[in-house]
């Protein structure tokens, strides 16, 4: 009897050991070792990527004690490296432009988003949330109209006015190989009664604004405000933090938040498919999505907030579009027509 007691107490320890190892193996693989980890991430550098590093990199590294490596790139290389890298990638996360994004989604570059890892998204307003659960457009740098209060009798209300004999001559706006100008075309489509789906009443309404065109830039239009500021350009359209430095810098120029909506230019954030840490990279979406990161991202580069909780406030409010004065548009539609119209604009109207 005695020895069978013992037998059996035993196999009683052996059970209980297996039960607690069984149930503690899952409980460490839910709640991975973040410190000394690192999330490798592409972004564009500058103003933008100086302000990444303060309101998301900083209060990411201090909270998760893992390291934050930056490759800057524009959207075109982050998707080339990503193509190139699709088996095995060796980026985590991407700061890209939405346009850009539409295509990465449709070659399978990206993941969808886990919402029970970013609390924060509950809080984003709905057209800043991907339908299909991807990547989240987190904040939106507004384009609106800018002219010269010297030049110009009567100011201009919405983008419609860019046709006003007023400004005959006196017109610039961005070429078709810069995102702008891709806006430019659709917003003239839909003042003709056609729209992302429907460009030929785009182009001819195109057409019609050539007499008032000084010249198209190409590029970024670095020499734009000083145009401005000067007076030999009547009307023209920018960013709104770059039309902000103009205003701080007492140059006799108007800024407008069009009434059919200013261009959005959304700074999306994606999850790369096969990151290998999935974990860090939602941490830095709730960040950055979250109330503090957007308020920062929003008085520092004039951008509109998607957290509907983000406070803008005083002097700002005046200036920054609200979600619902931006336009808004068919991403996946311009994505696949890009190139078309790209060619028929050479033809039509950059000639």
């Amino acid at each position: 009897m005695k020895r069978r007691a013992v037998t059996l107490g035993s196999v009683f320890v052996v059970v209980l050991t297996l039960l607690a190892a069984a149930f503690s193996k899952p409980a460490e693989a839910a709640v991975p070792k973040t410190e000394g980890r690192t999330l490798n991430i592409m972004s564009n550098g500058g103003y933008y990527l100086e302000n990444l590093r303060k309101y998301i990199i900083e209060p990411f590294e201090k909270k998760t004690g893992a390291k934050v490596l930056v490759t800057e790139a524009f959207s075109a290389a982050m998707l080339n490296r990503l193509r190139a890298e699709k088996a095995s990638p060796t980026v985590d996360l991407i700061s890209i432009g939405e346009f850009a994004a539409v295509s990465g989604r449709t070659e399978g570059l990206f993941q969808k988003i886990d919402p029970s890892l970013v609390p924060s998204l509950k809080d984003l307003g709905a057209q800043f949330k991907n339908a299909d659960g991807y990547g989240i457009q987190s904040v939106s740098g507004p384009i609106v109209i800018v002219y010269n209060k010297n030049r110009v009798k009567v100011p201009p209300a919405g983008w419609a006015d860019f046709w006003q004999s007023q400004f005959k001559g006196k017109v610039v706006i961005a070429d078709i190989d810069n995102f702008t100008g891709v806006q430019f075309l659709v917003t003239a489509a839909r003042i003709a009664g056609g729209g992302e789906k429907n460009i030929d009443p785009g182009f001819g309404k195109m057409k019609e604004l050539k007499p008032n065109l000084s010249y198209i830039y190409k590029g970024e239009g670095q020499e734009v405000p000083h145009g401005l500021a000067k007076g030999d350009i009547w009307i023209s359209h920018m960013m709104l933090v770059k039309a902000m430095e103009l205003l701080k810098e007492n140059a006799p120029v108007g800024v407008v938040i069009p009434k059919e909506g200013a261009h959005p230019q959304p700074y999306t954030l994606e999850i790369v498919n096969g990151s290998k840490n999935k974990d860090l990279a939602h941490t830095f979406l709730d960040i950055a999505l979250g109330v503090e990161a957007q308020e920062g991202f929003a008085k520092a580069l004039y951008v509109t907030p998607s957290n509907t909780k983000a406070k803008i406030e005083g002097e700002l409010a005046k200036v920054l579009p609200k979600p619902q004065n931006l336009m808004s548009f068919d991403w996946v539609t311009i994505a696949a027509e890009r190139s078309k119209w790209a060619e028929r604009w050479q033809r039509e109207i950059a000639q």
